[in-house]
């Protein structure tokens, strides 16, 4: 499962980010789609999961919790 601090950390990093809540919305702190579908990569390599797929909507992916339950849906697929 994914815990929200690896969520975090994984954003921060990938989003160039110095500190990021996990209500934070993504646009306010400039993360675009692409930044998004680079961290959901990061956590397809993690996770060995596919999380690009035709019911992937980057619209409701607008926070860091956001993510993390769409990742943990996957996983518990």
């Amino acid at each position: 499962m994914l815990t929200g601090e690896a969520a975090l950390e994984v954003i921060q990093k990938i989003g160039g980010l110095d500190s990021v809540a996990m209500d934070t919305n993504f646009l306010e702190k400039g993360i675009d789609s692409v930044k998004i579908v680079e961290i959901l990569i990061e956590f397809e390599m993690m996770f060995n999961i596919d999380v690009l797929d035709d019911q992937l909507n980057l619209d409701e992916l607008s926070t860091p919790k956001h993510i993390q339950d769409y990742v943990n849906g996957i996983i518990a697929k």
